[in-house]
């Protein structure tokens, strides 16, 4: 077989989710022809998808030495290294890209990702404009684009960026959520509940959605409603600190609501929203989480 079959061979393996087999393919193609940029970054993909990803940047600087214009190749490295919380680095790859072909709008995204990551939220912002120049229509940039402008307390901007990828993808369970948490914390609970039950209709197990559903419920002193979403986002999102606490805040204000304050199930109750804030604390100190 020829370089080109084993590679055409390796790409079907590969869609097919045989990605042991993929690369050994792609290897073949190598061997026959080392200087194969293609089969070096297939062999780079396939090997992200293993969690190889130290071994897939190695596939993919191998077709940077072949190819430095591969911006592809310089995309995918920058997107591994920013999994292995190599930051900086990550920018680096993807200014690469970027400068291979300043209108690769995913490169922009990416990279706005990773400033975001490092703190830097207005530069990300500026990332975001620049993929959204490129493609209007880009809704991921769009709903990043909110994620930063509410870091930064732009909570009006952001909810017009959420509107926006929402517009353009209805069925963004995230950018719906995401609009419903700045709108709750705008106090405006109409409008917040429509989006949470906007998010749901998507993704019924979107844990971000029903935390906040049981959030609302809480606002509405509709506490058993209000513990029932939230041991469903609990039940999803195991050892969710925040999840537990906000739970025990629920069943600490349905027990102080209680017109039976200081019979027996009264005490059971508060006993039981003392263990779960323990166990919130103990939680949260083991994972290095901050409960908010």
């Amino acid at each position: 077989m020829t370089a080109e079959e084993w590679f055409n061979k390796g790409v079907e393996l590969a869609e097919l989710e045989s990605h042991e087999e993929a690369i050994e393919a792609f290897d073949k193609a190598i061997e026959i022809n080392p200087q194969y940029a293609k089969a070096w970054f297939n062999k780079g993909v396939t090997l992200g998808r293993l969690g190889k990803r130290e071994e897939a940047i190695q596939a993919y600087d191998n077709a940077i030495e072949i190819n430095a214009q591969y911006a592809k190749a310089w995309f995918n490295k920058g997107v591994t290294l920013g999994s292995l919380g190599k930051h900086e680095e990550a920018i680096k790859a993807h200014d690469k890209a970027i400068e291979i072909n300043p209108q690769y709008a995913k490169a922009w995204l990416a990279k706005g990702v990773e400033l975001g990551s490092l703190g830097k939220h207005k530069e990300a912002i500026k990332a975001y404009d620049k993929a959204i120049e490129i493609n209007p229509q880009y809704a991921k940039a769009w709903l990043a684009k909110g994620v930063e402008l509410g870091s930064l307390g732009k909570h009006k901007e952001a909810i017009q960026a959420y509107d926006k990828a929402i517009e353009i993808s209805p069925q963004s369970a995230e950018a719906c959520s995401n609009s419903g948490a700045l709108l709750f914390s705008l106090g405006n609970l109409e409008q917040a509940s429509q989006r949470v039950e906007d998010a749901l209709s998507i993704d019924k197990n979107f844990t971000l959605a029903l935390s906040l559903k049981g959030r609302i419920k809480i606002e509405e002193r509709d506490y058993d409603a209000a513990s029932q979403f939230l041991r469903r986002a609990i039940f999803l999102d195991v050892g969710n600190p925040s999840l537990i606490l906000w739970d025990a805040y629920a069943n600490y204000l349905k027990a102080e609501f209680s017109p039976n304050r200081k019979d027996q199930k009264y005490q059971e109750e508060m006993a039981s929203v003392i263990r779960s804030m323990e166990r919130a604390d103990k939680l949260a100190e083991k994972h290095g989480k901050k409960i908010r």
